[in-house]
Formats: structure tokens, sequence, C-alpha cells
């Protein structure tokens, strides 16, 4: 239990450090470079059942799946150590002294306003993903009907379509799409196929559903945690990890806390809690995108 304790510390230490990170590294192209990780994070969602498949297919040991990963990692660390990174909070100066940002401000961005409103998508992103992570597959099972194996597949289906958001945001994000405005008009097309699914139940309705619900939850973290960046850009280490931590305690707190729903109520009303949690997002990305409206100077 120790350790995998600190299993997570060092994950949320990785990914809370990896946005910042691309955001300096690419300024001009922010909202791509972050969505790319969440491209691997999807991959990794649709991959990792099949390496402990493989492991448990010829009767060894799954958890060798943990030594495979790690030495990933550690190639990955290694490589990054030869690596040249700007410097820590480098800031451009023009010819007269003065700062030079990549984005004119009309008012001065507000931590406890926006700021807060960002933080709140960071909960809300991940705690829909996390939430439907887990309790897609009981969904499949008790309201469809479905086999265990078979309900395994909607994971599948959710995670192709949060693959195939990285690369529709990778595209709009290159044009004049800003990713406060992906913060507004995802969780929309989220609740919308979350309801046609609790209305329909049927299967080919909920594997439709369920693609379009992980199409419209990729992303949202990392436009929120790139948001956050352009909009606090002289602390954007600390301001992006609070998004980051956010959604750090959305991991841990949603699975809890739909537990106990499920304890004393059927799967139905885990996502009715969900619905709950879309709106909390919408109504935040909505404040977000007219506060964004009002601080940032649009030429």
């Amino acid at each position: 239990m120790l350790l995998s304790v600190f299993a997570g510390l060092s994950h949320a230490f990785v990914d809370s450090a990896s946005y910042p990170s691309l955001v300096e590294c690419f300024p001009k192209t922010p909202g791509t470079a972050t969505v790319i990780i969440k491209a691997f994070v999807a991959t990794g969602g649709i991959t990792l059942p099949l390496i402990i498949g493989f492991f448990v297919n010829r009767g060894m040991f799954y958890g060798y799946t943990f030594f495979l990963i790690g030495g990933i990692y550690l190639v990955n660390g290694l490589f990054l150590l030869t690596r040249k990174f700007p410097k820590a909070n480098q800031i451009e100066v023009s010819s007269d002294g003065e700062q030079i940002t990549r984005t004119e401000f009309d008012v001065k961005p507000v931590l406890r306003k926006e700021g807060l409103a960002l933080i709140i998508i960071g909960f809300t992103s991940n705690a829909i993903f996390t939430g439907f992570q887990i309790w897609m597959p009981t969904f499949g099972q008790k309201i469809l009907g479905m086999t265990q194996i078979s309900s395994l597949k909607l994971i599948t289906y959710y995670s192709i379509g949060a693959l195939v958001s990285v690369f529709i945001l990778a595209k709009l994000l290159q044009k004049t799409v800003k990713p406060v405005l992906v913060l507004v008009i995802y969780p929309i097309i989220g609740i919308i196929s979350l309801v046609l699914v609790l209305l329909i139940k049927t299967e080919t309705a909920a594997t439709i559903g369920f693609i379009f619900i992980g199409l419209s939850s990729a992303g949202v973290l990392q436009m929120a945690q790139t948001t956050m960046g352009e909009l606090f850009w002289k602390n954007k280490g600390a301001t992006m990890a609070m998004v980051s931590t956010a959604g750090g305690m959305a991991s841990a707190i949603v699975p809890a806390l739909t537990g106990l729903i499920l304890r004393y109520y059927d799967i139905l009303h885990v996502f009715y809690f969900m619905m709950i949690i879309f709106v909390i997002g919408i109504s935040a990305a909505i404040f977000a995108k007219l506060r964004y409206d009002k601080v940032v100077r649009n030429d």
C-alpha cells in the first residue's frame, strides 16, 4: 500500500510537469502540444488491457505489465536527461526592457475567478473520464443485459472516441479555435450523448453514445491547463499544477462517491450523478469563456 502511494505520487509529478514543459517548448502551439499527451493516454487505455491479457492468457503473472511500463519510463527518463529545455520561468524582454507576452490582456486575469473556474473544470473533466471508465461495464451488464466480456468492450469504444478526439483537436487548434471554446462545446456534446444513452437503453445506442462521450471528454483537462497557462503565464507551472491536482482529487473522490451511491441505489443513479458533474463543468466553462473574452484582447 505504501509503495502504491508513492507510485501515485510519481505519476502525479510526471503528469503535472509534462504540460507546462510542453507549453514552454512549443509556445506557438500550446494547445496542440498538450492534447498530444491525451493521445498517448488514450492509446495506453486501449493497449493496457491487451498487454494484461497477453500475460494472463499464457498463465504468466499479470504484474509483469508494471515491469514493462516501468522499463519504458526508465528509458524515457534517461532520454529526457539528454535534452535541453527552456530555463525555468524565463521571460522574454524587448529591446526597451518591456516584458513580452504572447497574449495581450485588456484586464488582468484573476485567479479567484477564471482561475477557479478552470480548476473546477480540472475536477469535473477528470471526474467524468474516471467515472465512465469504471462504471460503463456495470451499466452494460445491469441495464443492457450484456455479458461481462462484451461489456468490457464499452471501455474500448470509449477510448477509441477519446483517441479520435485528439486528432480532431490537434487539427482545430492549429487554426483559429481557442482551447477555452472547447471547454464549453465538448461537455455539451457529452451530456447530450449521455441523455440519449439513458433514454434509449440499447446496446447500439450505448456503443455510439459512449464513443461520443469518450470523444467529448478527451482533451478537456488539457484545454483547461492550456488556458490556465495562457492566462497566468508568469506562474504557469504552479497554476497548471492546480488544475492537475483537482483532476487527481477527482480520480480519488469519484470512485469512492459513486461506489457509495451504488451501495444504496442502482447504476442509473450513478449516471444521474455524472449528469450533475456535466452540468457543473458546463457552468464553469461558460463562466471561464465569458471571463476569457473580457480579459484577453481580441485583435
